[in-house]
């Protein structure tokens, strides 16, 4: 891996998600969402998805900068960002712009799960460490706030568990990895948690 293209990168990532939080689950920094992402990116980078012919640091830097195509800034920088960091990670950043879609929440989930049935490993890969992020930061909430936690995410329990459902199963088109295999076990033991506190939700003193 290339020192220098990737401390680029945490420096051109911190630059432009300064003072920028996420918009969607629990609010957190975007700064510390795109590190916790790429650091996923590259615990797991001896396991990457099959079919990735990128090299691995450019796979560190678009899981770096995988929100960046979201971003309202995104039309005057992506010019920047391929000749700072090369067209390949270019092409992750625009791989993984999620599609506009009008709709109610599942409507929207099915059509996202449908956009990643359809992306490149390499995108998927990337994707897998976002959303396997996500659910840590929604695991870590709960080790500490407990089933509290669910009336902070506009979804609910039952509907975020359900869309984490999906993505495993999309997911496991690469087959067994170990990333699938994390984010699975949280799912699991987050899934007991709601059972668990089914009577407070019945008695109305838990909303989820």
């Amino acid at each position: 891996m290339s020192e220098s293209i990737v401390s680029k990168a945490l420096v051109y990532a911190a630059d432009k998600a300064a003072n920028q939080y996420r918009t969607k689950g629990l609010k957190v920094p975007l700064l510390s969402h795109l590190l916790g992402v790429s650091d996923i990116a590259y615990q797991y980078r001896d396991s990457a998805f099959s079919g990735s012919d990128l090299e691995m640091d450019e796979l560190i830097v678009g899981a770096l900068f995988h929100e960046l195509g979201d971003s309202k800034d995104w039309a005057s920088i992506q010019n920047e960002v391929s000749d700072k960091f090369g067209p390949n990670v270019l092409k992750l950043v625009e791989g993984c712009i999620e599609p506009c879609v009008e709709g109610d929440y599942f409507s929207k989930k099915m059509a996202y799960f449908d956009f990643l049935a359809k992306a490149s490993d390499s995108v998927a890969f990337i994707l897998a460490c976002d959303e396997l992020h996500d659910l840590k930061v929604i695991f870590s909430s709960w080790l500490r706030n407990g089933p509290s936690i669910w009336q902070t995410i506009p979804a609910g329990a039952k509907n975020t568990l359900w869309y984490y459902e999906g993505l495993c199963r999309v997911f496991s088109r690469n087959g067994s990895h170990p990333l699938l295999s994390e984010m699975e076990y949280l799912l699991a033991v987050l899934n007991d948690e709601v059972e668990q506190a089914l009577p407070y939700i019945h008695s109305g003193s838990i909303s989820f």
